[in-house]
């Protein structure tokens, strides 16, 4: 009998720290969403400073930096996510929230492509996120679609 109120116990416990391992970020706000910022290939990039922030916006056609909202990178980073070239109208990125599984931070995106069968203009989109984050000890960065499909990821931050 005690073991198994032992083993009961310790299974409460071991659910009760896997529930810990997984946070929302609660902070975490778009700076900017676009059709025709992101480069050729699909990418996820962090950027911890100000610097390489500034030398993204330089290669894409986002809006410049006086025009998105101010970032402090003393304890905050962005997320630069790109969807790369796509053939057609009807794609897209949004940010739908993230959250933290122990070092990984994991955004979760509507990840918008059209149907197969859709009639779309042909005209060449680029679509892109930047989001802002709180800085933390993310060993890694996944971005998940609405059905929790892996898009893209970045590891060794």
């Amino acid at each position: 009998m005690r073991v198994l109120l032992m083993g009961a116990a310790l299974a409460a416990a071991s659910m009760g720290c896997a529930m810990q391992s997984v946070q929302p970020v609660p902070q975490a706000e778009v700076l900017y969403r676009g059709g025709q910022c992101g480069g050729a290939q699909a990418g996820l990039s962090w950027l911890g400073d100000a610097e390489s922030y500034h030398a993204v916006l330089s290669r894409t056609r986002a809006p410049s930096p006086g025009t998105l909202p101010e970032v402090d990178f003393a304890d905050t980073g962005v997320v630069y996510v790109e969807m790369g070239e796509r053939p057609t109208a009807g794609y897209g990125l949004d940010f739908l929230g993230a959250r933290i599984e122990g070092e990984a931070l994991v955004l979760e995106l509507d990840w918008r492509e059209p149907p197969e069968d859709a009639f779309t203009a042909q005209v060449i989109t680029q679509p892109c996120l930047l989001l802002s984050m709180p800085k933390g000890d993310y060993r890694e960065i996944r971005a998940e679609d609405s059905q929790g499909q892996e898009r893209l990821q970045v590891k060794s931050l």
